[in-house]
C-alpha cells in the first residue's frame, strides 16, 4: 500500500491499519494527504479490491499498477469515479 500511495504521489499518514478476517480475508486502510486507500483481499473470490480516493490531480491508476506488477493478477477491471 505505501508503495502504490507513492506511485500516485502520496505520502501516507502513518502505516496502514490491517485487519486479518475469516476465511483469510484482509482489509487494510492507509490515510494519506489528502485521501485514503483501503484495500480488501477476498480469498475465496481471488479478488483484491483497491478503494483510492484523492483529488483529480492524482491518477489513481498508478495504484492499481503497483499492486498488478507485485500480485500477477490474472485479469484487472478498473473504475474510475468522480465524487462530489
Amino acid at each position: 500500500m505505501i508503495a502504490a500511495a507513492s506511485a500516485v504521489g502520496f505520502h501516507g499518514i502513518g502505516v496502514p491499519a490491517v485487519r486479518d478476517e475469516a476465511g483469510g480475508n484482509i482489509s487494510a486502510a492507509l490515510l494519506l494527504e489528502g485521501g485514503h486507500m483501503v484495500v480488501h483481499a477476498v480469498t475465496a473470490r481471488q479478488t483484491l479490491l483497491v478503494d483510492v480516493v484523492s483529488p483529480s490531480s492524482h491518477d489513481c491508476r498508478k495504484a492499481v499498477d503497483v499492486f498488478s506488477r507485485r500480485l500477477t493478477p490474472r485479469d484487472v477491471k478498473t473504475v474510475v469515479r468522480s465524487r462530489g
